[in-house]
């Protein structure tokens, strides 16, 4: 009898959190941004939208902090990842990139992201200078060539800059990934088309897609 009565009371009590927006969402997907650049919110928004469409809930980008702290929280759970902000250089043995306004925290090395990264990562996308230039920051993520998984990683090889054409190549590869159901290499392709955009990198499977949700 306790046994049960303590069930409907555990139960009632998270009815009750949940009707206040206290239980914690599940979420797959994340993106974020850096708020000194124009476009990156509005990249960031369609990553969500892009990520929602084909079943990886995603919380509002502008709701979430873009600190170390917030992101490293949600490493682990994660699916489908956006980010759009500072990235290192290609002369390094590494890949970071950095949170705070204008990139003004500390580094995030991949070392760290893969520390956190232990569950299966579906598409990465790191809008961001250099991070492409090396394997470190797709590794981190658990995405290699080769690995024979559906999955894939996206970065960029040298700097990048806030511009509308940079803002046209985000919206249109994940729209073209997501929206229209069209495999990675076919999405970046019409991207650079429609953008004029290169110097990106894909790690894992080139010709990955995002249906179905797995």
């Amino acid at each position: 009898m306790f046994k049960k009565h303590m069930f409907v009371s555990l139960l009632s009590i998270v009815i009750i959190f949940s009707q206040l927006g206290l239980v914690a969402k599940a979420y797959e997907g994340f993106s974020v941004y850096d708020k000194y650049f124009f476009y990156s919110g509005a990249q960031a928004t369609k990553a969500k939208e892009c990520f929602d469409y084909v079943g990886y809930n995603t919380p509002i980008p502008s709701d979430e902090p873009f600190t170390k702290a917030n992101l490293m929280e949600h490493i682990p759970s994660l699916h489908c990842f956006y980010y759009s902000g500072h990235g290192s250089q290609p002369t390094t043995v590494t890949s970071k990139i950095f949170t705070g306004y204008n990139g003004t925290e500390a580094a995030i090395t991949d070392a760290e992201i893969k520390a956190k990264a232990y569950g299966y990562y579906k598409f990465v996308f790191i809008d961001a200078c250099s991070v492409g230039a090396n394997k470190y920051m797709a590794s981190a993520f658990g995405i290699t060539n080769d690995d024979g998984l559906n999955h894939a990683f996206l970065g960029w090889t040298t700097a990048i800059y806030d511009t509308p054409s940079q803002y046209k190549f985000t919206q249109s590869v994940l729209e073209n990934l997501t929206i229209y159901n069209k495999n990675l290499n076919d999405s970046v392709w019409a991207a650079y088309t429609e953008s004029g955009c290169s110097n990106y990198k894909i790690y894992g499977k080139w010709n990955m897609t995002m249906s179905p949700h797995n």
